[in-house]
């Protein structure tokens, strides 16, 4: 659903947004300045700036192999910066350098999003239609020990020292893993408190993560495989995913739906100033 979802509301805001842009023009644009045209050397040195790379046969051969979605994401951007800078352009902000260019384009883009749009903005409703947003993941808390397969010498040997250590465990009880000084040394960390499945995969791999959250509770388990190599672990808590209230939030989604509905403001803008200019292709 639309945060904008009053239309006169809408055109009220877009009118005031083209008198804030054009009402200091000292003349209308002429009509050739309406017409962009793309060649090939224009993408190439497009890319070249955005990139701070100058080096035309590169990205002679980059275009040349972009898909067909890359190149048309690639050309809609070339038309929106061009459809600022000639708009900045009709304010005599001009000037014949490409920092002044970005910079001229940002002047208009910081216009169009200093829209005043209080009232409109409905943080309940945006909490209700982006629920997602708001979840926090579900974490987990462990410690483990760590058998490498480079320091081991081969995946079965981490394997097998991982699994000799769990059956002495058994055996003999230990506490928590944090005393315990058997295993190599992990490159990252040996506890972990409340970490969410994104984290725990950025250490040891998606296969580990996926693993240790099916892994009980209080009790060592393992081996389990992950990038470097076994572990056995030791769980002593997960915390499942919830939904924030939005009291507690209110803040941060009043926020967030603000900015939803200025980017929502500006983009429409956008697509307005763009139905003046006639693009011609010519690669």
């Amino acid at each position: 659903m639309s945060i904008l979802k009053e239309p006169l509301i809408q055109f009220f805001l877009l009118g005031l947004l083209l008198v804030a842009v054009f009402e200091f023009e000292g003349s209308p644009l002429e009509e050739d300045s309406k017409v962009i045209t793309i060649d090939r050397d224009v993408l190439i040195n497009h890319m070249q700036y955005r990139s701070k790379s100058f080096d035309y046969e590169k990205f002679d051969l980059i275009l040349e192999q972009l898909s067909a979605k890359q190149r048309e994401k690639l050309l809609d951007e070339f038309i929106r910066e061009e459809v600022l800078f000639r708009e900045a352009r009709s304010l005599n902000l001009d000037e014949k350098d490409y920092i002044i260019r970005q910079r001229m384009v940002q002047k208009v883009e910081y216009l169009l999003r200093s829209a005043e749009i209080k009232g409109v903005v409905q943080p309940e409703e945006f909490y209700s239609l982006n629920k997602e947003r708001y979840l926090v993941p579900r974490k987990i808390t462990f410690t483990h020990i760590f058998f490498g397969k480079q320091e081991r010498g081969s995946w079965a040997e981490a394997e097998r020292s991982a699994e000799q250590l769990l059956t002495e465990s058994l055996a003999t009880p230990m506490d928590d893993g944090k005393e315990i000084n058997s295993g190599d040394r992990f490159i990252f960390h040996k506890n972990y408190v409340q970490k969410s499945s994104d984290h725990i995969s950025s250490h040891f791999g998606k296969e580990f993560s996926d693993a240790l959250f099916k892994s009980g509770l209080d009790k060592w388990e393992g081996p389990i495989k992950s990038a470097y190599g076994y572990h056995i672990v030791f769980v002593s808590n997960i915390f499942d995913e919830r939904l924030q209230n939005l009291e507690e939030i209110y803040d941060q989604v009043e926020w967030d739906a603000k900015q939803a509905a200025i980017t929502e403001l500006t983009e429409t803008f956008i697509l307005d100033l763009k139905k003046k200019y006639k693009v011609v292709l010519d690669l």
